[in-house]
């Protein structure tokens, strides 16, 4: 099991999975977000390739263009 924070939420996942299965799992379209992990951006090119360990805290922001 992987006890992770996600979004200030408390979360075990049964199995070890990447970012992008986390953020499908978490149902969030994957369209204008940001995710940033331990303080870190992870660009989106590094989801599928980013397992989420033990202790991670996950943080999702939605991008808004403006001007």
């Amino acid at each position: 099991m992987v006890n992770i924070e996600f979004n200030g939420k408390k979360i075990t996942l049964n199995q070890a999975t990447n970012i992008d299965n986390l953020i499908k799992e978490q149902q969030i379209k994957h369209n204008n977000i940001a995710l940033i992990c331990n303080d870190a951006v992870v660009p989106r090119t590094d989801w599928v390739n980013t397992q989420c360990r033990n202790g991670d805290k996950f943080v999702v922001f939605t991008m808004v263009a403006g001007g």
